[in-house]
């Protein structure tokens, strides 16, 4: 029965004191966190006065929206790593050489530059023919050299998407190569 009630009673290394700085600048210290405490900073300590632990103020609401706001760009920093590495991986999975991504490169153009060279043809031809009189029939030319026309710059734009795209899997690819100092 003793020893329960000597386990029951706090000794004095045992109990703590818990002690902040009031608004006047005094020193508020209680067996519980005092009232006054509760919206600052405070320590915590043990028997002897030694700090155990430090509690900070709770944040304000720009605070917590600034800790929220650099959590996020954080997250979304990770996020952007890992799909750098990912699109890494990727790349390196599908070519082996430079010279394969070379001939992936020529592989891609090759059905643009076709296309561009045959809307190209045409439209030589129809400019070399000669011009009708029947206003329909000139009306349908010129819709159809404005087609064709609309048609060679459509591949040539995707030919220069192409190679942007292209270049850059170029540039990441030797980057890779060069080994892990290469920059990202």
């Amino acid at each position: 029965m003793l020893l329960c009630f000597h386990m029951g009673v706090a000794t004095a290394d045992e109990r703590l004191s818990y002690c902040c700085v009031e608004s006047g600048q005094r020193l508020l210290c209680a067996d519980t966190l005092p009232k006054a405490c509760h919206d600052r900073a405070y320590r915590v300590m043990n028997g002897q006065g030694m700090v155990v632990r430090q509690v900070d103020a709770p944040l304000s609401p720009s605070q917590q929206a600034q800790r929220m706001q650099d959590e996020q760009k954080r997250k979304d920093a990770a996020q952007r790593q890992e799909a750098q590495r990912r699109r890494d991986r990727a790349l390196l999975a599908s070519y082996s050489s430079e010279q394969e991504l070379a001939q992936m490169r020529a592989n891609a153009l090759a059905p643009h530059q076709l296309a561009q060279q045959e809307f190209s043809a045409r439209l030589q031809a129809l400019l070399r023919a000669p011009a009708s009189t029947d206003p329909q029939q000139q009306r349908e030319r010129a819709a159809e050299q404005q087609g064709l026309r609309l048609s060679i710059a459509n591949h040539e734009r995707d030919i220069e998407a192409i190679n942007r795209r292209f270049d850059a899997e170029l540039q990441r690819f030797r980057e890779l190569q060069a080994g892990p100092e290469a920059p990202h």
